[in-house]
């Protein structure tokens, strides 16, 4: 797989996790995606 390609797997795989944990209401989760240690 090339470097592009692995970057954009890991962010589309970050968007999901994103909205699901939206969806689900798990805000400390939701925290964790952004945080510089999470």
């Amino acid at each position: 797989m090339t470097d592009l390609k692995s970057e954009r797997t890991r962010n589309l795989e970050t968007v999901r996790k994103f909205f699901d944990l939206m969806h689900r209401k798990d805000i400390e989760a939701w925290g964790n995606l952004w945080a510089e240690d999470g």
